[in-house]
């Protein structure tokens, strides 16, 4: 536990926890325990640290106690927010602690600390078993009562005896966010008069408990003297003075100074402490030749811009009126702070305003519910009252009076006075905290908590609806928690005040934020345009996140007019299902699906606590399977209260106890290495490398062994700040000799000391034919483990080096390096197995299909000289090529099961998953990849697909990111311009494609793809001159035929409908099969829609049918999804009974599409996702049923909830506009291809 701060005035309190101490526990052997109170920054954990350094200095304590150690006899445990669910801790300890005992199994092999240990681990034994039986519930409530007692005294008398030599102290930090079960634990141990000898300590923070229960359960102790409460206040003045002299020198800051710096740290060192880092890093502290000093202004630079001039102003308004002098000070100001005329002007107009009407500001009290700013103001008999002043409200004709409201729930106004057309609203004076400020200060975490605060805002809103209000700006800073706890909704009229759009866009964006649909259309509001800002609400209190997002004004409308919101389940898994659906129903964008009434929303919402007993839910936190699951019976948990907490007592002394006994040794992590570079001391010569040395010792470990290898960089990402070390560490160094070459293999096990071995080799082919193996040997044989057989390499060292190069360029994607690099290597040793494995990889990857499965069928013969690695690998390949994928994966799972450590492991899976468009299962493997390697490049660019392909386009864009800082290759340039195109960011798609040409020219994607923006942009030459340049650098009859795919999409896309035929024939006639995996689906499905368009319904029905026939002959459907075929074939239905004019026929289809198929439909990055597909509906629809036009601006909505900026679906919403005679919409929409069609060829 590191200092927070210097050790300030609590010599009191400390005297009272050294003296209680030292009669308590060291004289008397008993135990005792203190409850230190005080808010977050007033000292209370520098106290407990300054109590334990006290107790080895003070020599009347220190005496008695010699052999106490802080490092092994306190345990420190601080409880978090976000980790209240019972047990959960506690498990997460006794997890740790079996992980720990490993280092003590090879001291009980030498005879150390064997009969010391027998007991411990039979307490840790027991345990464990205890934990499942309760878990599995195998086990009747009697029976694990009797166990639990068992074990109970078993550990007691163990504990006992060993607290004996040496008093424990636990301390626990932030005792209120402790859950139920484990409060009741503690009472039991307080409870215990002579359970162990020493202190327990408990934190608790200005926040208080916030369950009922615990406080009460904390009274109680209290009450029986059990618990010895201590509160911490705040600091009185003058210990700023000398905090700030110590960390910097005397007289650095002035009287003034210090009184405004004593009123920002109120009290607190460690808030003391935190301005203080901030001024350094801020620079308006520094050093000059040793000595601190300020810069010019330091008081007012520390405030905010904006908070300052305001405070500024309001005092030099004190008198009414600002002299020429103040004027100039203010701009001035204004100026260095870069605050406009404008903004100035209005905080000037606005005070002298209030003061007009009667009120004079005293300070900014918080933000406000319509306004910027509230303020404490006083009436002329000294009357306090916050009030809000309001500029530029429109419409104003008229005096308003407030309309009476009386309820608990509701803050309403006093007066509202007009001036001109500014408003001036004033409220009885209260003290307390928006919703905004509470949610900044992360009070409330946990799932109920939220749930009651939400029910009381709900209330507050149901009774302004009861009297016929509909507040319209229902928002965090119209939500106030008082001082005393109680939540009030200012009482606002919508019919009474509209606010104009606001020039400042933060400021605008707030309001807009969380406004209904039919508020951004400007419609006409009722009750349930405060039902969807509710839930907005909800919403961002359960996730600290907005449902709906956008940096730019255009862009928030779009989203909450059209957008879904984020799947809460996504956010914060194991929440109670009843809170989504409530949420589900307050966010419909129709109004007639919201809950009609408040009332009705208040019941539903008392429903979820009513039954949360049952199902306890918390707010989302990092922890995978470490999380409670979801839907166990409270009831049956609190029966079991006192068994597992008592388990969990345990848990925490045995880890306790194991403390005693593990000295300062670092904590082991098994079967993990850890390799140091390989260095060259002095010149090698060209044929070999320490990296070509390094890759060839660890793929030799990875494909004989199961252990993890990581660079020293990895190794510390993964394990955190946590002191542990591998099982084995390893480095060489390599020189040459007159003749050969020397490696000295430097091996360091666990508490050992480093070994080296000496290998000596005359030419680097010995490496490929022995030489590593010994090396291996070695490494491994610090492990027990079972070998496994290795791949063959070759015994050409030429070879090995151009395959080792066409490795490290596979790795980044290079394909054209790495297909180059690979063939060089068959050039010279045709025979070289793994090298044909991994260019059918890149090849199937590229989708080469055919040379491919020509590679494999030449493998097959040879798959003994592949390790069992790759020959898994080989079967997975060959079984994707024959179109069975979810065979593909059972295999792959089979190497992730058997090499966990390996990220390349869980990364082929999730590519398996991508391939049959399983995308929950495809993430979930990309992210166990990354937690193995953060910055694996691979895994951070297809999962930025994943994402692509959800329409999560701000965290695929982060991933593609993340992809080029890591790689910088052509490829990733070549997958962000793919992600900028799938969100409609086509200027940046067409940069990110040209970055790739720039590094790699010969690369035929990045034309490809480059050739599908311009098509999207209408820049059909330019997208003509791509696909050329793709002819030009491609290779094969297949990748040939894509380019008159592209041709034909060309002429498509320009209604040229019989040029778009030809091409498409001249495709077929390329490369044509009847294969589900090879066959270029696209192809056929564009060939049956440019019949349908030219009226051939016979040949159209051809291609459909072929279509159809292979969906059946090979199963597929939308749960076994292969490729695009099931969507064309699909969408190709839709076409057919539009034709025949059965609107419900194209309406089913549609309803699968928004179903079933809805995340599949981007399937592998396809161009022809769901922007392109819900836009292609639309035009079905306006073709054969015109007069459908909400069914058609729907869709069309759709395709922009996907993508805002498809063109397409802005072009046809234009045209409909235009027909429907709505002038102003077409014109918004003519205005919005303006700009991304700017550059179209006509």
């Amino acid at each position: 536990m590191q200092n927070e701060f210097q050790f300030y005035n609590r010599e009191n309190e400390l005297r009272v926890l050294l003296e209680a101490f030292e009669l308590e526990v060291v004289r008397k052997k008993g135990s005792l325990a203190h409850l230190i109170q005080g808010r977050t920054g007033v000292g209370k954990t520098r106290l407990v640290q300054e109590f334990i350094n006290r107790i080895g200095e003070d020599k009347s304590i220190a005496s008695r106690i010699p052999n106490f150690s802080q490092a092994i006899h306190v345990l420190h445990y601080n409880c978090r927010k976000e980790s209240r669910e019972p047990y959960l801790p506690f498990v997460k300890i006794t997890q740790q602690i079996k992980k720990r005992t490993q280092k003590y199994h090879i001291l009980q092999r030498i005879g150390m600390l064997a009969i010391a240990l027998f007991p411990f681990h039979d307490v840790i034994d027991d345990l464990q078993k205890l934990a499942e039986e309760i878990e599995s519930d195998k086990s009747a409530e009697d029976a694990i009562r009797k166990k639990e007692i068992k074990i109970f005294r078993k550990y007691l008398k163990t504990l006992k005896n060993k607290s004996r030599k040496a008093p424990l102290i636990i301390h626990i930090q932030n005792v209120q966010w402790i859950d139920l079960y484990s409060m009741e634990l503690l009472q039991a141990l307080l409870n215990e008069e002579e359970s162990f000898c020493g202190m327990i300590i408990l934190e608790e923070s200005e926040i208080g408990a916030s369950d009922e229960q615990i406080k009460n359960k904390l009274d109680i102790l209290i009450e029986k003297e059990q618990l010895k409460r201590l509160t911490l206040k705040p600091l009185g003045k003058g210990y700023e003075i000398e905090l700030l002299e110590k960390r910097f020198q005397p007289n650095l800051f002035t009287a003034s100074e210090y009184e405004y710096i004593y009123t920002l740290s109120e009290g607190c060192p460690g808030i003391l402490e935190k301005y203080a880092d901030e001024w350094i890093k801020n620079k308006f502290l520094y050093q000059e030749g040793g000595t601190w000093k300020k810069i010019s202004g330091f008081e007012e630079r520390i405030k905010p811009p904006y908070q300052k001039l305001l405070d500024l102003i309001i005092t030099f308004l004190q008198d009414g009126e600002i002299s020429a002098r103040e004027q100039n000070l203010i701009n001035n100001f204004a100026q260095e702070w870069n605050i406009g005329h404008e903004t100035v002007a209005s905080m000037i107009s606005m005070i002298l305003k209030c003061r007009e009407l009667g009120y004079e500001i005293e300070e900014r009290v918080h933000s406000g519910s319509l306004s910027q700013d509230a303020f404490l103001a006083f009436d002329k008999e000294r009357n306090r009252y916050i009030v809000e002043y309001i500029p530029n409200v429109p419409e104003i004709t008229e005096d308003i009076s407030p309309r009476e409201v009386k309820h608990p729930k509701l803050l309403p106004a006093k007066r509202i006075i007009r001036s001109g057309d500014s408003l001036l609203i004033v409220n009885d004076y209260f003290s307390g905290k928006t919703l905004r400020e509470l949610r900044d200060e992360a009070h409330e975490t946990h799932v109920s908590n939220v749930l009651r605060m939400a029910i009381q805002i709900a209330e507050g809103v149901a009774e302004l609806h009861r009297n016929g209000f509909t507040h319209g700006y229902l928002r965090p800073e119209a939500i106030i928690r008082t001082d005393e706890g109680e939540i009030r909704v200012t009482a606002i009229d919508a019919s009474q005040i509209q606010l104009l759009e606001q020039k400042e866009k933060e400021k605008y964006l707030n309001y807009l934020a969380y406004q209904s649909p039919e508020q951004i259309n400007g419609e006409k509001i009722d009750f349930r345009s405060d039902i969807f800002s509710f839930g907005i609400l909800l919403y961002e209190m359960l996730t600290g996140e907005l449902p709906f997002k956008g940096e730019k004004i255009g862009e928030l409308k779009q989203n909450i007019l059209y957008a879904p919101f984020p799947d809460l389940d996504k956010i914060t898994p194991s929440i109670h299902p009843e809170v989504q659906k409530i949420l589900n129903k307050c966010l419909q964008k129709n109004p007639e699906n919201r809950y009609q009434l408040a009332d009705e929303l208040v019941q539903d919402l008392k429903k979820v606590i009513l039954e949360a007993p049952q199902k306890r839910e918390k707010i989302y936190t990092p922890g995978g399977e470490d999380q409670p699951k979801p839907g166990k019976s409270k009831t049956k948990l609190k029966k079991r209260a006192l068994p597992v907490t008592a388990f969990a007592l345990l848990a925490v002394f045995v880890a306790l106890f194991y403390l005693f006994f593990a000295g300062h040794k670092k904590p082991l992590v098994p079967d993990t290495i850890v390799i140091y570079p390989f260095e060259a001391k002095g010149t090698l010569g060209s044929k070999i490398t320490p990296s070509i040395v390094e890759y060839l010792i660890m793929d030799d470990i990875l494909q004989s062994s199961e252990k993890a290898i990581l660079t020293p960089k990895k190794f510390a990402l993964l394990n955190g700040k946590e002191k542990v070390v591998p099982e084995v560490e390893i480095g060489a160094d390599i020189y040459s000799k007159k003749i050969g070459y020397n490696i000295d293999l430097l091996v360091k096990k666990a508490n050992e000391r480093r070994k080296k071995y000496t290998f000596s080799f005359n030419d680097p082919s010995a490496l490929l034919t022995g030489a590593i193996q010994k090396m291996t040997r070695k490494i491994l044989g610090a492990f027990k483990t079972v070998h496994l057989r290795r791949s063959t390499f070759t015994h050409s060292w030429d070879a090995f080096v151009w395959f080792y190069k066409g490795e490290k360029a596979w790795e980044k994607l290079e394909t054209t390096a790495s297909k180059q690099n690979f063939r060089s290597a068959l050039a010279i040793d045709p025979n070289f197995v793994l090298a044909k494995l991994r260019l059918a990889q890149v090849l199937t990857f590229e989708g080469n299909q055919v040379e491919a499965q020509n590679l494999l069928q030449e493998i097959e013969p040879h798959l003994n000289q592949l390790s069992y690695l790759d020959a898994l690998r080989a079967k997975a390949l060959d079984l994707r090529l024959k179109g069975d994928l979810r065979g593909q994966i059972n295999v792959l799972r089979q190497i992730y099961d058997r090499f966990p450590a390996r990220k390349e492991a869980p990364y082929e899976v999730a590519e398996a998953y991508y391939q049959i468009c399983d995308i929950d299962n495809a993430i979930d493997y990309y992210q166990k990849a990354l937690q193995l390697d953060p910055d694996f490049a691979r895994a951070h660019n297809h999962i930025g697909y994943c994402y692509s392909h959800l329409g999560k386009h701000k965290e695929a864009i982060k991933h593609f990111k993340k992809y080029v800082e890591l790689d910088g290759t052509a490829n990733s340039y070549d997958s962000m311009g793919d992600g900028y195109m799938a969100c409609g960011m086509l200027d940046s798609a067409a940069w990110a494609k040209e970055q790739g040409i720039k590094l790699d020219s010969t690369i035929d994607y990045l034309y490809q793809g480059l050739c599908y923006i311009r098509i999207r942009q209408g820049r059909f030459q330019e997208a003509e001159q791509n696909a050329d340049l793709y002819r030009q650098y491609t290779h094969g009859n297949q990748n040939l035929a894509n380019v008159y795919f592209l041709k034909a999409l060309i002429k498509y896309q320009q209604r040229n409908f019989r040029a778009a035929l030809d091409s498409c024939k001249k495709a077929e006639i390329t490369f044509d099969t009847l294969d589900v995996v090879t066959r270029n689906h696209d192809l056929h499905w564009l060939m049956a829609l440019t019949y349908s368009r030219l009226g051939k319904w016979k040949s159209f029905l051809r291609e459909k049918y072929q279509i159809d026939s292979l969906v059946s002959a090979n199963n597929i459907n939308a749960t076994n999804y292969i490729m695009g075929i099931y969507k064309y074939s699909r969408h190709l239905e839709a076409v057919w009974q539009a034709h025949k004019k059965n609107l419900q026929g194209v309406l089913n289809i549609i309803k699968e599409f928004d179903g079933t198929l809805k995340n599949k439909i981007k399937d592998h990055g396809s161009n022809f996702g769901p922007a392109y597909l819900n836009t292609s509906f639309a035009e079905i629809l306006m073709r054969h049923f015109p007069s459908q036009k909400k069914l058609i601006i729907a869709r069309l909505d759709s395709a922009l909830a996907y993508n805002r900026n498809y063109a397409l679906a802005h072009y046809d919403l234009r045209n409909l506009y235009r027909r429907m005679g709505d002038k102003k919409e077409a014109a918004q929409q003519d205005k919005i291809l303006s700009g991304l069609w700017q550059k179209a060829h006509n």
